[in-house]
């Protein structure tokens, strides 16, 4: 079997993974979607958006009332689960769907 390093087309599952939650849950993609919306039309680099898409990852699972925590403290801990290591996460990788993704919305706006 060919092993090209790659999870799903991602560099590693961490990346995959990480990307899948902030589009999966409707709230977090919501927060997620209007910072990276604001970031690109106030001009950040790709640098910026991706550090802003890891502060929202972070943000998230780290708020003690937000949704996560609503949900009891076994949702966080199997969203970290599922992640696994953070530092692991390339959000540069992730950077380019979100923001080709805003450029695309405004496009047609």
């Amino acid at each position: 079997m060919f092993d090209d390093g790659l999870y799903n087309g991602w560099s590693n599952r961490e990346t995959w993974a990480a990307n899948l939650h902030l589009s999966n849950d409707y709230r977090w993609h919501t927060l997620t979607w209007d910072a990276v919306r604001k970031a690109v039309t106030g001009g950040a680099s790709r640098y910026g958006i991706a550090h802003l898409l890891e502060s929202c990852f972070n943000d998230y699972i780290e708020d003690p009332e937000g949704p996560l925590a609503l949900n009891g403290e076994g949702h966080e801990a199997a969203v970290l689960r599922d992640v696994g290591s953070l530092w692991r996460i390339d959000w540069l990788e992730i950077e380019p769907h979100w923001t080709d993704a805003v450029k695309e919305e405004k496009a047609y706006e």
